[in-house]
């Protein structure tokens, strides 16, 4: 908990730099986004702390099993049953504490660079699929990548557990100081 704490505190004060300095945007102009009751199609509901911290924990869980856990392994496992992707022959191994197999290949491989690739651009296209879905933008998008990113490093080289509550963190964070 202590190291998922570590991450959230990194990533919700570094990451929006991170992105401004590649946008090559001043400093100055450097801002949080807007609250979800700040977007357009959200300005007459007001979330109650209990819907915000339902939905840390929900979004912490299950975007988290979605897309580092479900969606990779998809992506990876495709490279090898598809003829056209049969080069990219995968082996494959137990996940702890889920029942589920998990590609077992080095992480240099061309074939888990790829799918972690798509991956995190999925997850990032994924913010705005939905009716209340965030306003679409080049900051907003490689924030979400870099996020992404940043969790997938965060589940190969720790897990599952540091990975969910740094996400669920993450997020507390975000609605108590946003």
């Amino acid at each position: 908990l202590g190291e998922s704490l570590l991450w959230a505190f990194l990533l919700f004060g570094l990451l929006r730099y991170v992105v401004f300095g590649l946008l090559i945007i001043p400093f100055e102009e450097i801002h949080i986004q807007p609250s979800l009751d700040a977007v357009d199609s959200l300005k007459h509901f007001q979330s109650s702390p209990l819907q915000d911290l339902s939905l840390a924990f929900g979004a912490g869980y299950y975007e988290e099993f979605i897309f580092r856990g479900l969606l990779f392994m998809l992506i990876a496992r495709l490279a090898g049953w598809r003829k056209q992707f049969s080069r990219f022959k995968i082996s494959l191994k137990d996940v702890n504490g889920i029942p589920l197999k998990y590609p077992d290949y080095k992480r240099n491989e061309s074939n888990f660079v790829s799918a972690m690739l798509l991956a995190i651009v999925l997850y990032a296209l994924s913010h705005y699929l939905f009716p209340f879905a965030d306003e679409a933008n080049v900051y907003s998008f490689l924030y979400r990548c870099f996020f992404g990113f940043v969790m997938y490093l965060i589940f190969f080289y720790r897990g599952w557990a540091v990975l969910i509550w740094s996400h669920t963190l993450y997020d507390l964070m975000y609605f108590l100081f946003v």
